[in-house]
């Protein structure tokens, strides 16, 4: 028997982690802070105001930007090439890559200030799982990591433990000894090899002894970066290309913000165009919920800029309460959705967004993620 998580922002909200409308701030304040505000944000902010103002109609100031729709506007802008010769790599333009150091390093921080308290409710959450069960997290903080490390619970960055590999295929360990927890979005300590190796393929090939430049890989003696794969798997998989640096600090101490970045899908409405590297943890996703005993969806409200997500949910909680076994008879419990709504009028706005769910199959709590959803969780 096994169980599938589904958890956003607000699962991390109680060790006082913000929320994506919350982020905007605090990467405006460490922008200043780093001078990475004056010569490289408020540019392709101003330019922003001025296409709202010009295409809404209306004028809005800084304070009043939607953070999810400034990004999707530089996602555009950096994906059609908008900009010409200036756009910087494949990976971003300056701001986009700024914005992501800057939401990494405000997570960070907050992970450096966090309290052995603020730590508890998520040890009792972790405590309840078993092997093989399944996190999918929109999140890009390493607090499920810090946990499971402290805990010395096993669990893993991708979907499967492989015995060996070959070309197309492989043979899986089984049973399970982990819990699998895959990052969907990203996190703050992954980084993505594969312009770095391709880099430095090109300098060999045209006879030149030199390293690509990168804060990560061309010195890992500082950042202790190890891949997130750590058995036999398809060498061509865009997985076996992501590292976790363990030194994540002295990353944020060298890196310039404008050349690189930890490999997080900003919040944006466009983001699916950028999902490729860790695509392949959708793969298959719509035969998900079948099989497991538990399911619940913590602290992830299924905002408008991440659409894409309402069809592989749709999907994994259909199957999930299509029927009240699984196909080994195993009893399911209720679905349980974990949300903050403080009426009437806000719960009615989280059940339309979540419309496909079988509400009478299911078990709602609406007073945030806390010690009395893991008791309904874990019944």
């Amino acid at each position: 028997m096994s169980s599938l998580f589904v958890i956003g922002a607000g699962f991390s909200k109680q060790a006082n982690f913000p929320l994506g409308y919350e982020l905007f701030p605090e990467v405006i304040q460490l922008a200043k802070e780093r001078r990475l505000y004056t010569n490289t944000l408020k540019p392709d902010i101003d330019i922003y105001l001025q296409y709202i103002s010009d295409t809404g109609g209306h004028r809005l100031s800084e304070d009043e930007i939607n953070f999810e729709d400034f990004i999707s506007y530089l996602d555009i802008e950096h994906f059609l090439w908008l900009k010409g010769s200036d756009t910087m790599t494949e990976d971003g333009n300056r701001s986009q890559l700024a914005i992501r150091n800057l939401i990494a390093l405000a997570l960070y921080l907050k992970l450096e200030s966090i309290t052995d308290a603020d730590l508890d409710l998520y040890r009792t959450f972790v405590r309840n799982l078993e092997p093989g069960d399944l996190i999918i997290s929109f999140n890009y903080d390493t607090l499920l990591e810090m946990v499971f490390e402290e805990l010395g619970i096993p669990y893993r960055l991708f979907p499967t433990r492989l015995v060996n590999a070959g070309t197309f295929d492989g043979e899986v360990k089984y049973p399970e000894e982990e819990v699998v927890l895959l990052k969907v979005h990203g996190s703050i300590d992954w980084f993505d090899k594969t312009r770095f190796i391709r880099d430095k393929k090109d300098l060999r090939e045209r006879c030149f002894d030199m390293t690509p430049r990168h804060p990560v890989f061309k010195d890992p003696s500082e950042t202790k970066p190890n891949p997130i794969i750590d058995c036999p798997y398809f060498d061509d998989d865009p997985l076996t290309r992501i590292y976790r640096v363990s030194e994540l600090g002295n990353y944020f101490s060298k890196a310039s913000f404008l050349l690189e970045s930890p490999l997080l899908i900003s919040p944006s409405s466009n983001k699916i165009v950028y999902i490729n590297p860790i695509r392949d943890f959708w793969y298959g996703f719509n035969r998900r919920g079948v099989g497991y005993t538990r399911m619940a969806i913590i602290g992830f409200s299924l905002p408008k800029y991440d659409e894409y997500i309402r069809q592989p949910l749709y999907h994994v909680i259909t199957n999930y309460q299509y029927k009240d076994v699984t196909p080994l008879d195993n009893k399911k419990s209720s679905l349980v959705m974990v949300d903050f709504r403080t009426n009437e009028e806000l719960k009615n706005d989280y059940r339309r967004s979540y419309r496909f769910v079988n509400w009478g199959k299911t078990v709602e709590h609406y007073t945030g993620f806390n010690e009395e959803a893991i008791d309904k969780i874990f019944q």
